[in-house]
């Protein structure tokens, strides 16, 4: 479980993208921004919401099918991260390809061992879903976001449970079926 308490973290969790562009007005043209001009906003925003409860990102060179390794107790994954500026009748659309319309090469599927999870963000809610799901399209329910906003890491912890990883032990070493891949060895 990723969850730390704080008392910051409610507070910060109750922010979203509307309270801050009245602190802020120069944000919402930042938002407004379609991810050309500003490629990085949304890996930023999963930063940050993964390092506020400990877990480290390393960002991957562009031409990797993942974009960040993701330092998880339970170990280290392969994050691709996706985006989406509006919804669109109640839902946040996601497509799972890679490469540009335009690229010499095109658009294409991802290969079924290219990332681990992927992080889906709703970029105008500030609200990022965790999946281990790799079907072609994906998408995040207007009605999700409160429950994403309140509580970033349940979708994480989900999906990373959906991979099946073997829990860390109480003493923080790893186990021996991570270590030897299940085979273990007397001493």
């Amino acid at each position: 479980d990723c969850r730390a308490p704080s008392a910051r973290l409610s507070r910060v969790s109750q922010v979203n993208s509307g309270s801050l562009c009245c602190l802020f007005p120069w944000l919402q043209s930042f938002l407004d921004l379609e991810p050309p001009e500003n490629p990085g906003r949304f890996k930023h925003l999963v930063d940050s919401i993964l390092l506020r409860f400990g877990i480290y990102t390393s960002q991957l060179p562009e031409m990797l099918p993942a974009d960040r390794i993701v330092y998880h107790p339970r170990g280290e994954l392969r994050l691709q991260v996706k985006t989406c500026c509006r919804d669109r009748n109640g839902f946040f659309h996601f497509n799972l390809s890679k490469g540009y319309h335009r690229s010499p090469t095109g658009v294409k599927r991802y290969e079924t061992d290219d990332f681990d999870l992927v992080a889906l963000v709703a970029l105008s809610e500030n609200a990022v879903k965790f999946s281990a799901s790799k079907q072609g399209g994906q998408r995040i329910a207007i009605s999700e976001i409160q429950a994403l906003r309140a509580d970033p890491c349940a979708s994480l912890d989900q999906a990373i449970d959906d991979l099946s990883l073997a829990r860390p032990s109480t003493n923080g070493l790893m186990s021996a079926s991570l270590l030897n891949d299940g085979d273990t060895h007397e001493q």
